[in-house]
């Protein structure tokens, strides 16, 4: 059954991953554009920034159809190695379909954020209304670990919502909203653990990433990284080993 799991979970995030850039990415472009002020001015670095970035739909990695299709398949063969190591720790078939509808949103918010730098809040929403389903389900098969179970997902979702709300206003917007809301449903989704450590090393990742791009000089001190292919990847790592 590992194998099989590996191989659900590898083409599930190739066609979550590849839909995105074919179907939701030009959407959510337009929507974008049009949400836009045409009045805007430009009052310091940051609206220039934010003008450019949604005037210019030209990604070098994603108009690029063999750079676009690697980072696909890549992302595709990591995410069945994590679905094969998952199934492996997992505790019952309703943790596994947790991971595995975690892996699926964090799919699309890698590409959403490496492009656009947003989160879409439907990613959010949808983490917490499979969650909420799951619930019910744990409540009619899983009678005696639900309540534990109820009280990890709820404790995880506030307690991150506080802290990473307070690191957001420490940072003036360092840390977005999107990132909040994404790592707070992550949160209710898998527990305090998974959250805990996603957010460990996907701030890990971001940080060494930011060090190679300072030293050779492709970003400066004032540039901001997207972190959603980062909170994908510390979340895959967690899974790795085995720590949910």
């Amino acid at each position: 059954m590992s194998i099989v799991w590996s191989l659900i979970w590898g083409m599930l995030v190739f066609c979550v991953m590849y839909l995105t850039i074919k179907y939701y990415l030009p959407n959510l472009s337009e929507r974008v554009l049009i949400s836009m002020p045409e009045n805007l001015e430009i009052t310091n670095e940051k609206d220039e920034g934010v003008i450019t970035l949604f005037q210019k739909y030209n990604s070098f990695i994603l108009n690029n159809k063999n750079l676009k299709m690697f980072l696909v398949v890549i992302c595709a063969c990591f995410s069945g190695w994590c679905g094969y190591v998952a199934y492996i720790h997992s505790i019952s078939m309703l943790s596994m379909i947790k991971m595995t509808i975690t892996m699926c949103v964090l799919s699309c918010i890698f590409i959403t954020d490496m492009e656009f730098m947003i989160i879409p809040n439907i990613c959010s929403v949808c983490m917490v209304i499979c969650r909420l389903v799951i619930m019910l389900l744990e409540f009619i098969w899983l009678r005696e670990e639900v309540i534990a179970w109820v009280l990890n997902s709820i404790c995880a979702m506030i307690i991150s919502l506080i802290l990473l709300v307070i690191v957001s206003v420490l940072t003036r917007g360092g840390i977005g909203m999107g990132d909040v809301k994404i790592l707070s449903s992550l949160g209710f989704m898998c527990g305090i653990r998974a959250v805990y450590f996603s957010v460990m090393f996907a701030f890990i990742f971001c940080a060494i990433v930011s060090t190679v791009f300072l030293v050779i000089k492709k970003k400066t001190l004032k540039d901001s990284l997207p972190l959603g292919p980062f909170i994908w990847l510390g979340y895959g790592v967690t899974v790795l080993l085995g720590i949910m």
